[in-house]
């Protein structure tokens, strides 16, 4: 054979090829690589940003607390709001038609913030309390009615029982 066609008909060598195509990859990964790494950078500027937000609504809560004098002012506000819906005409006109000439009240305390009231007074005898405890229980704005305390004293030959009754109020 000629030495001029061996040459063209010797079969190629596939390095060139292979390094061509090593490249070629070698490229593709570096592309991902960096795709992946920006995408991660971005990322991240996002939660940073997010993560600004987050302290810069957290500084503006802890300067808002109130300031004691604002508490103050606010407990006095639903104090008196408990004041003014607290059902005076009702628990007056339970008390009086519940009155009996045989019971002394000698104190009237009202819990305005739980609907309690708490009535302390003086009876002639046992029988008085129970039947004014049932007199009272009947009222229309009492839910419950309990006699909490008696105690018995003597004063010279007079025999008074005194008593603490805790009434509950119908919301």
């Amino acid at each position: 054979m000629d030495p001029r066609y061996r040459k063209k008909l010797r079969p190629r060598s596939l390095t060139g090829a292979v390094l061509w195509g090593a490249a070629a990859i070698l490229l593709c990964g570096a592309l991902f690589a960096g795709a992946r790494a920006w995408q991660s950078q971005q990322a991240l500027q996002i939660q940073e940003a997010q993560l600004d937000l987050l302290k810069q609504a957290r500084k503006k809560q802890a300067q808002q607390r109130p300031k004691p004098a604002e508490l103050e002012e606010q407990r006095k506000w639903t104090a008196m709001q408990a004041e003014r819906d607290f059902p005076w005409p009702a628990v007056f006109q339970a008390v009086e038609r519940s009155n009996r000439k045989d019971i002394e009240l000698l104190e009237f305390v009202p819990e305005k913030s739980t609907r309690h009231l708490i009535l302390r007074g003086e009876a002639q005898s046992r029988e008085a309390i129970v039947s004014y405890l049932e007199v009272l229980a009947a009222q229309p704005i009492v839910e419950t009615a309990v006699l909490t305390h008696e105690q018995s004293s003597k004063h010279d030959k007079l025999m008074t029982y005194s008593f603490e009754i805790k009434i509950k109020l119908k919301a």
